[in-house]
This record gives structure tokens, C-alpha cells and sequence, in this order.
């Protein structure tokens, strides 16, 4: 592939490791997602610059949430948050494992109440990465599995992961504020606020 040596170039901009926040979607509380048809080939800028295609971005207002939707905060450490995404190959084509994983703090009996609520929800995962660019992992059909994992060997804390098999990478959002997308009466809710500080 000619320049692929460029493909990560991204002139003038930051690369920043980790995660910033993390937010939850119950895949029941969105309605529709509107997906690019298909993924359109990287167009090459004359400094042989790949750019990253619109295929990979959702379109703008392009998520619709029930009324009365409620997004999930999910509180961690800082720099103890990350994303990753691995290709798989099998008989019928590419497959992407995404994952997100952060370690929450701390434990109580109001603690081990959200989980319970939480282990049982299939969500989307909206995550936005120190550098301020939010991914939506996981689709309608295919939402992510929790799994949580917890420990006392150092601080006591929580290992919650994300995981999505998926045909396509995690899409870049076109918004992160709730007021961005467009959905019917959607708010933002603290109500089920996984903060281990409380």
C-alpha cells in the first residue's frame, strides 16, 4: 500500500494516551442510529497525508434517544482509563474487538447496588479520549457486554470492562454534550451516577 508509513500521520495535533470520561447508553434507550453506509477509502492530500474518511464518523444528529433517555457517568481514576480495538480474522471476514476498561475506587453496599443494576444492562459506550475525541463503541444489534472484576490486593477498586464484536471499528461521534444529540426529549441524568467518591 503506497505511504502506509503515513497512515498515523496527523500533523499539528496532539496523541495523548488514555481515557478522559465514559458514559454508558442503555441500548434501550435509543431508538436509532444512523451509520454511514459503508466505509469510504482514505483520499491522499498532496502531502501524501491520509485523513480519516467520513465513513468512520456517524453523522451529525444522527442518534435519536427515547424521551426521558438517561446517559450513565461512570467515574474512575484518572490515567486509569483506556480503549483498545484488535482485528479478528474468521471464515466470514474481519471482526473488531473493542474494549473499554476503567478502575473505579472504593467500595459500599450503595456501590455494589449500582453494579447489580449495571451487570444486567447491554449498553453503547461513549468514550472520549484525552485528546477530546469521542468514539460510540458498540451498535444496536451488537451492544457491549460488562464485566466487572474486584479486588483489595492494592487500593480497594473495580475493574469494569466494555466489550464489542463488531464488523466496523468504533465509529468517531460527532458530539459528546448531550444537548448535541437529537432526541426526543432526551436530558441528561445523574440519577444512576456510578460515583465512588459518594
Amino acid at each position: 500500500m503506497k505511504n502506509v508509513s503515513n497512515i498515523n500521520a496527523q500533523h499539528g495535533m496532539s496523541n495523548l494516551p488514555g481515557l478522559n470520561k465514559v458514559r454508558v447508553i442503555d441500548v434501550n434507550d435509543v431508538l436509532s442510529i444512523k451509520y454511514p453506509h459503508r466505509a469510504i477509502p482514505p483520499k491522499e492530500l498532496e502531502d501524501d497525508v491520509l485523513v480519516i474518511p467520513s465513513g468512520h464518523k456517524l453523522v451529525d444528529g444522527g442518534v435519536t434517544l427515547k424521551e426521558g433517555a438517561k446517559f450513565t457517568n461512570l467515574y474512575f481514576s484518572p490515567g486509569q482509563g483506556d480503549f483498545t480495538e484488535s482485528l479478528s480474522k474468521t471464515a466470514h471476514g474481519g471482526l473488531w474487538n473493542s474494549n473499554v476498561s476503567i478502575t473505579c475506587p472504593g467500595d459500599s453496599p450503595d456501590v455494589r447496588a449500582c453494579i447489580e443494576v449495571l451487570k444486567n444492562m447491554r449498553v453503547l459506550v461513549l468514550c472520549l479520549d484525552n485528546d477530546n475525541k469521542p468514539r460510540l463503541m458498540g451498535t444496536l444489534k451488537q451492544p457491549c457486554e460488562v464485566m466487572i472484576e474486584f479486588s483489595t490486593s492494592s487500593l480497594k477498586s473495580r475493574k469494569i470492562s466494555f466489550n464489542a464484536l463488531t464488523k466496523r471499528q468504533a465509529y468517531f461521534s460527532y458530539a459528546w454534550a448531550n444537548d448535541e444529540f437529537t432526541g426526543i426529549g432526551s436530558e441528561f441524568s445523574n440519577e444512576f451516577n456510578l460515583d465512588f467518591n459518594a
